[in-house]
């Protein structure tokens, strides 16, 4: 994934992927690598910014919607700004949640990408609906599209035993993914309340569960506010996050809590 901020030939890498598999996780250590010889801006989209204009640019360049010099001119003079504040260095710019864009935003990340003004790193929820300027970001070839899927149960027991430093009990191992089908998010809240509760424990050597779990209220939480951001209205100027490419989330994720 590297390889591709290596030059100025790609426009970057869309990452896309369910709630809780590990994109914004991989783009923040992505990010933080990047940072040593390119000026990184990092832009979190939300629901709350969204209701404004450019909201999710306003902490890196200062947007006014000046009718006068016309959309274009405002694109123009953030590019400008941006390439400025960056010196010599490429500039990336990583948008988490770009879902969540607002049209304006949307569009001002496919103009700078486009214009070769900075390369981009975005994350997307697989099956959300974008704005179009999102979606053209890879299918109109500007950036690539990199699609992580939940891990299988043999990475999930490398991932829980290397965090536990102990091997699963079998059905305790079987019970944990059947929960969390591999969802990295969800396994890390289900393992981190057993743990809490008591209801995971270390016996003879393995991992066991000692009676049935019980859901924490941060992994009930976590469960609501996916549920909650997955019911958009329908509308005519968005399409559909997805693709048919596939990749496997790396074994790492899922190391800080509500990372997604």
């Amino acid at each position: 994934m590297l390889d591709a901020f290596a030059g100025t030939e790609s426009g970057g890498v869309v990452i896309a992927g369910a709630a809780g598999v590990g994109k914004s996780r991989l783009a923040r250590e992505v990010a933080s690598t990047l940072a040593d010889g390119h000026a990184v801006e990092w832009v979190q989209a939300s629901r709350a910014a969204a209701s404004i204009p450019f909201g999710a640019f306003g902490q890196i360049v200062v947007l006014d919607d000046n009718h006068e010099r016309g959309r274009l001119g405002l694109f123009n003079a953030s590019a400008a700004a941006l390439r400025t504040a960056a010196g010599e260095r490429s500039l990336v710019i990583a948008i988490d949640d770009a879902h969540e864009l607002d049209p304006g935003s949307a569009a001002l990340a496919l103009h700078l990408a486009t214009s070769r003004t900075a390369q981009l790193m975005v994350t997307v929820r697989s099956g959300e609906r974008c704005e179009d300027a999102i979606t053209a970001l890879w299918k109109d070839g500007h950036a690539r599209r990199l699609d992580l899927q939940a891990l299988s149960e043999a990475e999930m027991q490398q991932l829980l035993e290397s965090v536990l430093s102990a091997p699963l009990e079998r059905e305790t191992r079987d019970g944990i993914y059947h929960r969390c089908a591999g969802n990295p998010l969800f396994c890390r809240e289900l393992v981190l309340g057993a743990l809490a509760t008591g209801t995971l424990r270390l016996d003879d050597g393995l991992w066991r569960w000692q009676r049935r779990p019980i859901v924490s209220q941060r992994l009930t939480e976590v469960l609501a506010d996916r549920i909650a951001t997955s019911s958009h209205p329908s509308s005519t100027r968005w399409s559909t996050c997805r693709s048919d490419s596939r990749s496997r989330a790396p074994s790492w994720i899922g190391s800080r809590p509500g990372e997604r």
